[in-house]
């Protein structure tokens, strides 16, 4: 009996007949029977090899990923191109490619693993080691994964095979394999650069020898390393990842310097990739090999000392499992551990293997935490290699027992336990976990049946099904293709979460559909264990967003979202373009997304929620603030408040831009209209602040404008006018740091280089002339402000107009240009020049000759006279010599006086356009009433002249007025001082005074409003005064005089104009249409990149440009009759 029993423990027939059922109906069969990929993982491959089906090309593939800006292509794309490629060749689909390959491989790796069993020595029982293989528990779940790191396995086989085997064949498909290994799975190629050196230190250090084939592969490692990174510079971010346990591991030791030395070759090696620290890398695993031989040398004596005290009992007794991670020996397999505790005795391979695997693995599990298990698997490639040893060793000892009995009872139960536990481990893992993890084969017909409903590019969502949503569905699901983890990913989280279990979860579905493109939401039983909520608390089904379009077993439910059309309000901007950009109702948000930039608004508030691309809120938690202050003359008021804490009672969604309006009042008493105005473009958002003074009418109000950035973003950039750049690097502070004195025009949150956000501030008001920026002390997030103020008389608006666009410096600021265009009152280019002359009724003769001097020079003059003065010589004035005049109000006059005389000059023929203000003494309904009189303008501010950086921008443009939001067609024109004969202020004499004036002018685009009083020009000091200024604008070529009546009927027929714009960079056609009843004369001001002469104008032409910073605004004329259209095309000329 005994004897039959050791002769059948000596045949291998059995253990063969055992694997081969195990592999055909432990592995194989449940394959064919539940029909679906194993694990999880699996599917996101598959999706990407899906893409990379469709793509024509690899760079053809990232194009299309960074167009649909999915997540998961950087990384390494072996496997997904091997079965792209067999795809197209076979004709097979992905989900049938996802069955086959894998039995392919596993057939593969059995044939490459028993040859690595041969290379131990193990002729007999390599089938031993095979069936150990395949009966640990850790890889039972994942021998039949289609995952890079299955997918390699074999090429580590062979890469270790090589280094206990001298086969020169071996070699060479160890260094193809090699070669491979860098774009395939970055996860196997650190293991085995780390295996590599950790071979070369215990092999030195146990054999007393250095291997010089483990360094040979090390240095084929590097070279294909530094290759396949410069080649595949996608890849590179997983390799910076994997690199950082070299960090971790030398940060464990307290050795002086060793941190450093980890550091330095993070850094080096696998950041920078620099050539010269991978050949010193080299010499440094060669150099510590040395001393592990050495070392050697040293203890060898007490090594065979401790090798001869080792007996076999004491291995049934071995103490230090306990002493273990608990997890770690069952996911190996307790019988597999115990085996190979025994087999390491056995063979010294084996134990050299063992080390160096641990060396690598251990540490990295210890990081990896939850991933440990991924880890550890790579113990398969020696663990049942040293089990078999320890099979072996078992066998052996019992067939060396002399008692009969004893010696058939532990054969036996050896026996059974051994077969026990090989079948029993596959039993439970292929066909109890396998369709348990992977998907019953409703879940996979259900989804399947959602391939045929809709098209491809719509989303899908549900808990835990991720790419199997576009494998069997053949929908987008988000969160796994374009959301990364942070707040985007935490809001879809938290709408699909109530949309199954929120009440009143309409909004919710419809941000999910708005925001993530969710037009289908999944319902399984897997729901109810992620969240930890029992059916009983769905509200999916009432809620009426949805529709449920299919159900089946175990609470299986598919719902279509049903979708609302957004009713748009009709508003009309001057100039549009031809894009389609759309604001989206995304439940209680509004959303933007286009390929430069996503925003998502509060729909209360003018509060940017979102702000950033597909995966990346740039603001984080913080946000984009505007404070707004203000003083109110001459009462002295004060007050102050934040627009995006305003309760704003109006707000109105066009097309594409949202305005919100209110009427800012404390206690019961109005002060302002305030509107935010989002218009948001394809590539750039214009951001428009108004505070409007046309609700009480202050007679002055002083508004101090604050936007303050709060983000994480540590670093900004800023321009001055000049173009000056000047960047800052923040950091945490209890105080603020000021920049004051220089005035600045673009804002670049970011380093410069990556994705930031770029503001660009129109000159509507006076140019943002403080920044102040700090460090938070408690979050990681840094405080920008950027202050600027302006003046509102009563019925003007101020007008803060930002611009703000995403991308680098350079693209950003070209997204913004592409839109920067105005249409300035004005003809041919040139800067209007009006003059305003005070009449003296006492002194007619001299009045008339100076009116007639300052004509002579070419100026127009509007003559102007004072109320106080006609009281007393009304009818000597000869008025009735001038067809249009203005009236200069001093302090004392009231407005039914105004009123009179109006009325009187009318019966003169002579029409009062324009009033001139000593004091801004008048109110809103004064304004309206003059307005009802004829009158078109009101002077009622006078703007000091320009100083270096004061008063230039934002001060000399036209405004209209308004009572309570209604045009009340009355501009209001400011004065440009110094007056002739006036104070000169910065100035030594008034020449240069208006020599800067008129630069200025030119830099900003505003007209000039002078006075030239008639009774000044007796002095020929001031006629010379006026003949130089003459001489300046003449020869200058730039400026021509127009009478202020005409030039303000120029400005209001500008609101008649529309302009819609058409074409890219390079191509642009511009269509005016006049849709007043006049001939109109403006100038278009376009901004183009600065190319010198390589644009060329179809119907139209350039008047003059002015450059700078890379960029030259073009002035082109255009004249349309009433009714008409005008139709322009610029484009880059091919040379």
């Amino acid at each position: 009996m005994l004897s039959r029993l050791n002769l059948q423990i000596r045949k291998k027939d059995w253990y063969l007949l055992v694997l081969v059922y195990l592999v055909f109906v432990g592995y194989l069969f449940p394959v064919f029977v539940y029909q679906v990929p194993q694990g999880t993982d699996v599917f996101t491959h598959l999706f990407y090899v899906k893409q990379m089906v469709l793509s024509n090309s690899l760079d053809d593939f990232y194009l299309q990923c960074q167009e649909n800006q999915f997540i998961g292509y950087r990384y390494p794309f072996g496997m997904w191109l091997f079965d792209s490629i067999l795809l197209k060749i076979t004709g097979l689909d992905v989900a049938s490619a996802s069955l086959v390959v894998p039995v392919i491989l596993f057939l593969l790796m059995l044939f490459v693993y028993r040859s690595y069993a041969l290379g131990y020595g193990l002729s007999r029982f390599s089938v031993v080691a095979l069936l150990l293989l395949l009966t640990t528990p850790g890889a039972v779940m994942g021998m039949l994964q289609h995952t890079p790191s299955v997918f390699v396995l074999p090429f580590l086989i062979i890469i270790i095979h090589s280094l206990i085997r001298n086969d020169y064949r071996l070699k060479i498909m160890a260094v193809l394999v090699i070669g491979i290994l860098p774009f395939t799975h970055a996860g196997s190629f650190m293991f085995v650069l780390y295996f590599v050196v950790s071979y070369s230190f215990v092999y030195s250090l146990l054999n007393g020898r250095v291997n010089y084939r483990s360094l040979m592969y090390l240095v084929f490692l590097m070279i294909f390393y530094l290759i396949g990174m410069h080649t595949f510079p996608y890849v590179h971010n997983q390799y910076i990842n994997k690199a950082r346990l070299i960090v971790s591991v030398t940060e464990l030791f307290p050795i002086p310097y060793l941190n450093s030395l980890g550091l330095l070759l993070y850094d080096n090696v696998f950041l920078k990739l620099d050539l010269m620290y991978v050949v010193l890398f080299i010499a440094l695993v060669y150099a510590v090999s040395n001393v592990m031989v050495y070392i050697h040398i040293i203890f060898k004596d007490i090594y065979y000392k401790l090798k001869e005290s080792i007996s076999l009992p004491a291995l049934f007794g071995v103490s230090s499992l306990s002493h273990t991670p608990p997890y770690w020996p069952i996911w190996l397999g307790p019988v597999h551990s115990v085996l190979a505790l025994l087999g390491f005795l056995k063979n010294r391979m084996t134990l050299v293997m063992f080390l160096s695997i641990a060396i690598v693995v251990i540490p990295s599990a210890y990081y990896a935490q939850e991933r440990a298990l991924r880890e550890l698997a790579y113990f398969r490639l020696i663990i049942p290699i040293a089990a078999t040893f320890g099979y072996l060793i078992l066998l052996r000892k019992i067939k060396t027992l002399k008692n009969g009995r004893v010696k058939y009872f532990l054969g036996v139960t050896l026996s059974l336990l051994f077969f026990t536990a090989l079948v029993v481990t596959v039993v439970v893992g292929m066909y109890y976990f396998y369709p348990k993890i992977s998907g019953e084969r409703y879940l996979v017909t259900g989804l399947e049946w959602l391939g045929g409903v809709g098209s491809p590019d719509e989303g899908a969502a549900s808990y835990a099904l991720r790419h199997r949503i576009s494998i069997y569905g053949d929908k987008i699901p988000p969160d796994v293709t374009s959301l990364g983890h942070g707040s985007e990913l935490r809001r879809y989280g938290f709408d699909l979460r109530n949309t199954y279990f929120g009440i009143g979860s309409e909004k919710y579905v419809k941000d999910l559909y708005a925001t993530f493109g969710v037009k289908y939401v999944i319902l399984w039983s897997k729901v109810f264990r992620i969240v930890g909520l029992p059916p009983e608390s769905l509200t999916i089904d009432s809620n009426t967003q949805l529709d449920k379009i299919y159900s089946s077993v175990d609470f299986f439910s598919i719902y279509r979202y049903i979708k609302e059309e957004t009713v748009f309000s009709n508003i009309s901007d001057r100039i549009t373009f031809d894009e389609n950009v759309k604001v989206l109702d995304a439940g209680d948000t509004y959303l933007v997304e286009t390929s430069v930039y996503k925003v998502r608004l509060s729909k209360s508030t003018p509060t940017i929620l979102f702000l950033g691309n597909r995966t990346t809120n740039l603001l984080g938690e913080g946000g984009i603030y505007d404070y707004i202050s203000f003083d109110l003359g001459p009462s002295g008021e004060e007050g102050g408040f934040v627009t995006q804490e305003l309760p704003f009672d109006k707000v109105i969604v066009g097309k594409n831009r949202v305005i919100y309006s209110t009427i800012y009042s404390i206690n019961g008493k109005e002060y302002f209209n305030v509107t935010l105005e989002y218009c948001f473009f394809e590539k750039a958002i214009r951001k428009t602040i108004k505070v409007s003074n046309d609700v009480s009418g202050h007679a002055v109000a002083k508004i101090r404008y604050t936007t303050m950035y709060f983000t994480p973003i540590s670093s900004f950039e800023f321009w001055d006018a000049t173009g000056k750049r000047y960047d800052r690097k923040i950091y945490q502070s209890e105080d603020k740091i000021y920049i004051k004195n220089t005035k600045m025009n673009r804002l670049y949150l970011g380093n410069g280089s990556t994705l930031g956000v770029l503001t660009y501030f129109e000159p509507s008001i006076p140019f943002p002339n403080l920044i102040a920026y700090q460090g938070s002390v408690r979050y990681d997030y840094y405080f920008v402000d950027v202050k600027t103020s302006d003046i509102v008389y009563p019925g003007e608006t101020s007008e803060w107009i930002q611009w703000l666009s995403l991308g680098n410096v350079s693209s950003a600021t070209e997204n913004i240009y592409f839109y920067n265009m105005q249409l300035l009152p004005y003809s041919d280019g040139k800067i209007p020049v009006s003059v305003l002359s005070l009449v003296d009724p006492h002194n007619n003769n001299a009045s008339v000759e100076g009116l007639g001097f300052l004509r002579d020079a070419g100026l127009k003059v509007t003559p102007m006279f004072s109320i106080r003065d006609l009281k007393t010589n009304l009818n000597s004035s000869n008025l009735n010599q001038y067809a249009e005049v203005v009236l200069y109000v001093t302090r004392e006059a009231n407005v039914s006086e105004i009123l009179d005389f109006i009325e009187y000059l009318r019966d003169m023929d002579v029409h009062v356009v324009g009033i001139y203000f000593e004091e801004p003494v008048y109110d809103l309904e004064s304004l309206k009433l003059l307005a009802d009189y004829g009158v078109s303008y009101i002077i009622a501010r006078e703007i000091l002249p320009p100083y270096d950086i004061l008063f230039q921008e934002g001060y000399r443009h036209f405004r209209s007025l308004y009572l309570n939001g209604s045009d009340i067609q009355i501009v209001s024109v400011p004065l440009s001082l110094p007056k002739l004969g006036g104070a000169l202020y910065f100035y030594p004499e008034p020449l240069s005074a208006y020599r800067a004036l008129l630069n200025s002018a030119l830099n900003s685009g505003d007209p000039v409003v002078l006075r030239f009083d008639s009774s000044k020009l007796l002095s020929s000091d001031y006629r010379n005064v006026v003949s130089n200024f003459t001489s300046l604008i003449t020869s200058e070529g730039r400026f021509y005089s127009i009478p202020l009546s005409e030039l303000v009927s120029n400005f209001e027929s500008l609101k008649g104009v529309y302009v819609k714009v058409a074409g890219n960079s390079t191509v642009r056609s511009i269509i005016l249409y006049n849709n007043n009843s006049v001939d109109v004369d403006l100038t278009l001001v376009l901004t183009l990149p600065n190319y010198g002469e390589k644009y060329s104008i179809t119907n139209g032409s350039v008047a003059g440009k002015i450059c700078q910073h890379g960029y030259c605004e073009y002035l082109i004329p255009v004249h349309i009759g009433p009714k008409q259209i005008k139709h322009i095309m610029i484009s880059e000329r091919i040379e």
